[in-house]
């Protein structure tokens, strides 16, 4: 008692019930056994309601015990709550779970692998599965469409571009294996745009802004033989095919790993889709090349069509961010087939036809553009 003497409050003496002396530390006091009341038993946090009936004398001494109440979900207007963890947790506790995902899984290996194809021509390996009959009715319905866009500035059937464009194209069809397609010609006014393209089913849309760089009928047919090259190796499914792969998985993946929609839709188009298009137009290249070959046009022209593209074009982006090859890459690889469409361009023995015709523009003078 000498020791601490600070330590007892002075009203302790005024009782005769003894102090425990159990002290922990020496800055705690003791209080007194008629004074002190224990706090009462922490509310149930589920329950808010019993939050307003806490006594006022307790202070903090309970809210410092309880917990806050459990938050109530409420769904968010525009954003999906993440997911990834729940679903993470289950696939490491739950074997069920797991059991689900691996059928899930070889479900779509067995689709996948049933729905391989080979490209014509070249024989690549592709996913594709789009049926001819979805492939003709989307076609139809684009085709619809853009009548509708251009209405009014389309050239009609007897315009001398309208003709040029159907005399090249018919010697093109009887080397591609499409005769039996309805074929139309659309030569659409718009000298800004320079592009061509063939819908599947045989409509062909050309427009104006081209032509002045096909100066002869063997530059328009490297550009009609690779767009027709498109539908002959049914380009357009395919890449319905594949945009529904990737983006169906890369949404899966996004799901499991609680990842944001956006960015998958990015990553997909950047690092799978683009590339798969730019081997697409490399492949249409090559066919468009062979076609043109063995319809007895010079194979030489192709390649002096997209030196003149090159020297046309401004402001190209890089070719990792486009869907097609740059100009170059597109000359290197006719440079590098050009011996193959060389050898086509003999089996078809077309070399009499060509050198007649190169003598009867030499005799005339003649120039179609």
């Amino acid at each position: 008692m000498s020791f601490f003497p600070r330590l007892i409050r002075p009203t302790v003496a005024r009782f005769s019930t003894p102090i425990p002396r159990t002290l922990t530390k020496l800055h705690q006091t003791t209080p007194h056994l008629r004074t002190y009341r224990p706090p009462p038993p922490p509310r149930d946090p589920r329950r808010p309601s019993q939050w307003g009936k806490i006594p006022m004398n307790t202070g903090m001494r309970v809210l410092q015990h309880a917990r806050p109440p459990t938050p109530i979900y409420k769904p968010f207007p525009g954003r999906l709550p993440p997911r990834g963890p729940l679903l993470i947790h289950a696939w490491r506790t739950k074997p069920g779970f797991r059991y689900i995902v691996y059928s899930i899984g070889g479900v779509l290996v067995v689709f996948y692998i049933s729905n391989l194809e080979k490209v014509p021509v070249t024989g690549r390996w592709r996913f594709n599965c789009i049926s001819s009959e979805s492939e003709a009715e989307a076609s139809e319905e684009m085709y619809q469409q853009i009548l509708q866009q251009y209405h009014g500035r389309v050239y009609g059937h007897l315009h001398p571009y309208t003709r040029k464009v159907r005399r090249v194209l018919e010697r093109l069809i009887a080397v591609s294996g499409m005769e039996g397609l309805d074929w139309e010609v659309h030569v659409i006014q718009d000298p800004e745009q320079k592009n061509a393209f063939v819908i599947p089913g045989g409509k062909v849309f050309v427009f104006s802004g081209i032509l002045p760089l096909c100066s002869d009928d063997g530059k328009l047919a490297a550009v009609l033989s690779h767009e027709i090259a498109h539908n002959v190796a049914h380009h357009a499914a395919e890449r319905m095919s594949k945009y529904f792969l990737i983006l169906g998985t890369l949404f899966v993946v996004g799901l499991l790993l609680g990842l944001d929609l956006g960015y998958g839709n990015a990553i997909g188009e950047l690092v799978f889709l683009r590339p798969s298009s730019r081997k697409q137009e490399s492949e249409a290249d090559y066919i468009g090349l062979m076609m043109m070959a063995q319809a007895c046009y010079d194979p030489e022209d192709a390649k002096k069509f997209w030196e003149r593209m090159k020297a046309a074009e401004r402001n190209a982006p890089p070719q990792f961010l486009s869907t097609h090859p740059s100009s170059d890459t597109r000359i290197a690889d006719i440079e590098r087939w050009m011996p193959e469409a060389r050898g086509m361009l003999e089996k078809s023995d077309c070399t009499e036809t060509l050198e007649y015709a190169d003598q009867f523009r030499r005799a005339f003078g003649y120039t179609r553009w």
